[in-house]
């Protein structure tokens, strides 16, 4: 602590011991900080979860995806905090839809809106499985300019199992039914070994993108596609 405050300058710093071995440092306590990332505020949880809140690799896409956004309804899905939702918001999208299955990120989305002044009517968040979600978008007659699909690559829910490699397939053409004409999908992954079945795919355009920030280049960081019908 004193190196860094002193020899570098540093006013704070937070840490977190992720050994097994036992050091003598103080214990960290709950820590929140709200970051700016290309004019995006997020609320960020250092101490109490493995992942951060915000996932850096793929700020350049969140960029990109906000430029497309103007005028348009943008879905969502396993939407974590939301990045991608308030980046479309802020890109002037007329809706964002942000589905995750998990109370406490759906809690922490509407949190992230607040913090950037985006009204819960233009922008709607639901704790659900994406695949029931899909289903009730299709009863609602509801339909989507640009559907993001950036899901785990293994989950489990009500003792179904999910995997990204063995179920993308369904999930893409279960999306490919709720987009617009000219519209287009994002599906992104980190599985290390994926490999993508087009194959399986009802007919679409599938092309690779590649917006890694320079600081990740050097180790896999994911997978990125645009889907388009």
């Amino acid at each position: 602590e004193k190196a860094l405050t002193e020899q570098l300058g540093v006013r704070s710093f937070f840490y977190k011991n992720r050994t097994k071995e036992e050091l003598d440092l103080p214990k960290p306590e709950h820590k929140e900080v709200v970051v700016n990332e290309y004019g995006n505020k997020f609320l960020i949880n250092l101490s109490d979860y493995l992942d951060t809140g915000l996932f850096l690799d793929h700020r350049e896409t969140r960029k990109w995806i906000s430029e497309q956004s103007r005028g348009k309804v943008v879905l969502n899905t396993f939407a974590y905090t939301g990045s991608f939702s308030i980046y479309a918001a802020h890109g002037g999208a007329e809706k964002t839809y942000s589905v995750d299955l998990s109370r406490t990120y759906t809690e922490w989305t509407r949190k992230n809106l607040e913090l950037n002044d985006m009204p819960s009517e233009k922008n709607w968040t639901y704790k659900m499985d994406t695949f029931e979600f899909f289903r009730y978008a299709k009863r609602k007659k509801l339909v989507f300019d640009i559907i993001i699909i950036d899901p785990p690559t293994f989950s489990r829910n009500k003792g179904t199992a999910f995997s990204v490699q063995n179920d993308h397939p369904r999930l893409i053409n279960e999306a490919l039914e709720l987009l617009t004409s000219d519209g287009f999908i994002v599906f992104s992954n980190n599985y290390h070994d994926f490999r993508m079945e087009t194959k399986k795919l009802t007919s679409c355009k599938v092309e690779e993108l590649n917006m890694i920030p320079p600081d990740f280049e050097k180790d896999f960081a994911h997978f990125c596609y645009k889907i388009t019908r």
